[in-house]
C-alpha cells in the first residue's frame, strides 16, 4: 500500500510522490534513464505492472518525481527492506535519473537530500544505493554524509551517522 510521502517545493523545484496522474511523465524518465544505461532494449515494463508496483495495496516499491519550474526533471525509485539482526527498515534505492539539462540544478542532491529526510522521519536504520561510476558528484555527496562504500559503486549510509541539522528545513525534524 503507498505510504504517505510529504511534498517539498524550493526555488523552483518540487519534489513529490509519484501519482497515477504522472504516469505517462514517470514512463518517459523512466525510458530515457533506460537508454541512458544501454537498456532501450530491454525496456518492457507496462504500465499495468508500474501501477500494480507503485499504486496497489500490495505495491512493492515507492517513487518521486521531481519538477523544475513545473518541468519533469527526475525521478527516484527504491524499496523498502529489512535488516533482520538489528530489526529495522532499510531504504534501498532501485534507481535514480535526473534528465541532464537539469543536472547542473543540484536535482539529484536534492532527491538525494529529500530521501535522507524521508528515511530519518520513517525511522529506517539506513539507506543502501548504487552510483554509476561516472557520476562522482553524487559518489562525493553520498561520503560527504559519511557514507561507507560496500564496493566501488555500493553505498551504505547509516543515518545514525548523519549531521541532521542541514536536513531540519525538509521535515522540521
Amino acid at each position: 500500500m503507498p505510504r504517505e510521502t510529504p511534498s517539498y517545493s524550493s526555488a523552483g523545484l518540487s519534489i513529490d510522490a509519484v501519482r497515477e496522474a504522472d504516469l505517462p511523465e514517470f514512463r518517459e524518465l523512466l525510458g530515457e534513464l533506460a537508454e541512458t544505461l544501454d537498456m532501450a532494449d530491454i525496456y518492457t515494463v507496462q504500465d499495468d505492472q508500474l501501477r500494480e508496483a507503485l499504486f496497489s495495496e500490495s505495491a512493492e516499491m515507492e517513487a518521486i518525481i521531481a519538477r523544475y519550474k513545473g518541468e519533469p526533471a527526475g525521478i527516484a525509485t527504491w524499496v523498502e527492506g529489512f535488516h533482520l539482526i538489528r530489526g529495522s527498515k532499510i531504504m534501498g534505492f532501485e534507481y535514480m535519473y535526473v534528465r541532464p539539462k537539469f543536472r547542473s540544478y543540484s536535482v539529484a542532491i536534492a532527491m538525494l537530500v529529500y530521501l535522507v529526510a524521508l528515511a530519518k522521519h520513517r525511522g529506517y536504520l539506513r539507506i543502501e544505493g548504487f552510483v554509476q561510476d561516472w557520476n562522482d558528484p553524487i559518489a562525493a555527496f553520498y561520503r560527504s554524509l559519511n557514507a561507507t562504500a560496500a564496493s566501488q559503486s555500493a553505498y551504505r549510509l547509516d543515518l545514525d551517522k548523519i549531521d541532521w541539522s542541514m536536513f531540519k528545513r525538509i521535515f522540521g525534524r
